[in-house]
């Protein structure tokens, strides 16, 4: 009989905890990108990325693609009450095209900013008429859609 009840009782705790484990989630509501052309036609961005957590979480990441551009400078920022707070951050080669960088923070069911900025060199093709800029701003892949997407381009 003591058998029975601590089967029944084990069985129970699993499926509780597995259900604790599966209640987490998270929305992105706002994405905000400002892109800054510099004089020497390298560009500033700056995401700032607005996230709903329901549970809680640890760690997040922003992979970032390219081809023959160049990644420098990146930084991370947990923006607060309008203030930057400096994030460890970790850039991290996934391929021989994508940066992924990774940062960690704690949060429990609650909504954080975060800012990203990086220097992006040999994204302009500039001609004497006119210039190119390709650059995927914000790529597929994410577990949650964005609700909102803005963005501004700065010319010098």
């Amino acid at each position: 009989m003591q058998k029975k009840y601590l089967l029944i009782s084990l069985i129970l705790l699993i499926s509780l905890s597995s259900y604790s484990v599966n209640a987490k989630s998270y929305s992105i509501p706002k994405v905000n990108i400002d892109i800054s052309v510099n004089e020497d036609s390298s560009l500033l961005i700056n995401e700032s990325i607005t996230f709903n957590f329901n549970g809680q979480f640890s760690y997040a990441y922003r992979d970032l693609y390219y081809d023959k551009e160049i990644l420098e400078d990146i930084k991370v920022f947990e923006i607060k009450n309008n203030q930057l707070i400096p994030i460890n951050s970790y850039p991290n080669i996934v391929s021989s095209n994508t940066l992924r960088v990774n940062w960690q923070y704690k949060a429990l069911n609650e909504q954080k900013k975060f800012l990203i900025s990086y220097k992006l060199k040999n994204a302009l093709k500039i001609y004497n008429d006119v210039a190119e800029f390709y650059w995927k701003i914000w790529p597929p892949g994410w577990d949650s859609e964005v609700a909102d997407l803005e963005g501004t381009f700065n010319l010098p």
